[in-house]
């Protein structure tokens, strides 16, 4: 993948081609995104617009990415407002081809106009806004929860565990980050005494369904969009697993941690979540662990990606970690 990643803008003509499996070679390619995967706009010439997902060599597996298809679809027909998958001509939504020399996956999704709540923040927006939106973001992902409780994805439906042992275990998801080059010795000792108190606070929530089930695991405001008619939609389900709610929570609300208005916002979103689904103090008073816990998962997400250039972030972010990381010995 990050033989793509070195020559994305070489790529275009080699993407163009695979969008026949679509019926649509003759559409222009514009990048949008590079995280997960790298995305591109699709604009056919019908006047339709499209993302085509170039899907991270490696990460997953062709069942893991057609279970997420399944989630999406059956939350698009529970009316959440979701970007649908367009199925190619073989009857898949997954077209595996040789890319810059990597054999990836490729899908195509709806196009769904707005603007992420990451843009029209950084046009500058008031506190209310933000609380108005966070309360909307907190009902959407109550909401969310309740369909996961009450769906049956069937035996065949694989995407992985969020745990303690995803998160702690000899082969966690996002990598031993407590092994990462960024760290020091001393920083990784600490963040590994740390391990068992950890765990334990997350096992006590046990697995059961009114607590653990199917996530997005990564709705944080680059992926929550606004249209012109301020109706929300989520997007980008490629690390959608089984965890705590309360992660999920975590990841929403982790983009804000540093905010002035960081009590007024998590409250407004606690708030919309309550008035879709109910959710106890006790809960709400784990939400701070479990945005550590999210810190921690970014150093080895970020760590096993050096194409991105970011050391002196992660560095940054160690320490602070770090600071935290006394609290839960």
């Amino acid at each position: 993948m990050r033989r793509i990643e070195t020559g994305l803008d070489n790529l275009l003509d080699e993407l163009r081609v695979c969008l026949g499996s679509w019926s649509m070679e003759e559409s222009e390619l514009s990048l949008i995104s590079r995280s997960e995967n790298i995305v591109y706009k699709v604009e056919s010439p019908s006047g339709e617009n499209y993302a085509l997902r170039v899907h991270r060599s490696g990460y997953h597996e062709r069942k893991v990415l057609v279970s997420e298809q399944k989630w999406v679809h059956s939350l698009a027909c529970s009316g959440f407002r979701v970007p649908r998958f367009v199925i190619a001509d073989q009857g898949n939504f997954y077209v595996q081809v040789n890319i810059g020399g990597d054999e990836v996956n490729l899908s195509l999704v709806e196009w769904l106009d707005g603007k992420s709540l990451l843009e029209i923040e950084s046009g500058g927006v008031t506190s209310e806004f933000l609380v108005s939106a966070l309360r909307q973001v907190g009902k959407t992902m109550a909401l969310f929860h309740g369909h996961t409780a009450s769906w049956n994805p069937g035996p065949e439906f694989v995407r992985h565990r969020l745990d303690v042992k995803g998160f702690f275990g000899e082969s966690p998801f996002w990598g031993r980050y407590w092994e990462s080059p960024y760290l020091t010795k001393k920083q990784s000792d600490l963040l590994v005494a740390s391990h068992p108190f950890l765990s334990s606070e997350m096992e006590s929530l046990g697995t059961g369904r009114d607590a653990f089930g199917l996530i997005h695991a990564d709705m944080h405001h680059g992926n929550i969009f606004f249209d012109n008619c301020n109706d929300m939609h989520i997007i980008d389900f490629d690390d959608a697993c089984f965890g705590w709610y309360l992660y999920d929570i975590a990841a929403a609300l982790y983009e804000y941690k540093e905010h002035l208005a960081f009590d007024v916002i998590s409250d407004a979103f606690l708030q919309g979540y309550r008035e879709a689904r109910p959710f106890s103090d006790c809960c709400w008073a784990m939400v701070p662990m479990f945005m550590h816990v999210r810190a921690r998962a970014i150093i080895g997400w970020a760590t096993d990606r050096p194409e991105l250039e970011n050391g002196d972030v992660v560095r940054a972010l160690i320490e602070s970690v770090c600071q935290e990381a006394e609290q839960y010995l």
